[in-house]
């Protein structure tokens, strides 16, 4: 995984454990819902079996999903992602 990758990541999951250990400290509207580490792996996991080279993610909240979809297409030619959020 890029180095540079991996420090966001640690760096998101610093925080959400923050926010788990001071739910009510933390104001609703910024709290990160976010999946978890082990879960984010298991994507990037299963796009590289699957070869993926187009995603459509449909709900970006604060793009912690969309950095392991694209970690996962780190050496895939000719990829693309797509997020949308309303």
């Amino acid at each position: 995984m890029d180095k540079k990758i991996s420090e966001i990541l640690e760096r998101l999951a610093r925080q959400e454990k923050y926010e788990q250990q001071n739910y009510d400290a933390v104001p609703r509207e910024q709290r990160m819902l976010a999946i978890s580490p082990e879960i984010g792996n298991f994507y990037a996991i299963l796009l590289r079996a699957l070869g993926a080279r187009r995603i459509l993610e449909i709900g970006t909240s604060v793009g912690y999903s969309t950095i392991w979809f694209a970690e996962s297409l780190q050496n895939t030619q000719n990829s693309r992602i797509t997020t949308i959020d309303v």
